[in-house]
């Protein structure tokens, strides 16, 4: 069996989840507005009560989604961080281990020294 190998960047972790995160950020606060700016336009509908209920009916199930949306983002950006911080914690406790594992193992006798 071949050894097991990996390879990853936990400083690319950090940083991807930084973007997702500030991304996230910007899309809570457009989600936020829109929102908002549905609801104003149903006060647009002047005298059209008709209208203006039917645009709530619409707006209403679909008033959070943007802000739902930057939730989920903000999530997977939490998630990112913890296994960046999983990984790196991991590969300095193998490290640690390894180094004390080769610190008490003795050379084996080559087999011609043998009496």
């Amino acid at each position: 069996m071949g050894d097991i190998r990996y390879d990853i960047s936990t400083a690319g972790l950090t940083s991807v989840a930084t973007s997702v995160r500030l991304h996230s950020t910007a899309a809570r606060a457009q989600g936020m507005h829109a929102a908002s700016a549905a609801r104003a336009s149903t006060e647009l509908c002047g005298t059209a009560d008709g209208v203006a209920a039917a645009l709530s009916r619409l707006i209403a199930p679909r008033a959070g989604t943007g802000t739902k949306a930057a939730s989920y983002g903000q999530g997977c950006a939490d998630v990112l961080e913890q296994v960046a911080l999983i990984v790196s914690t991991g590969d300095e406790e193998m490290s640690a281990e390894a180094q004390a594992a080769s610190a008490n193992v003795r050379p084996l006798d080559s087999p011609g020294s043998r009496g």
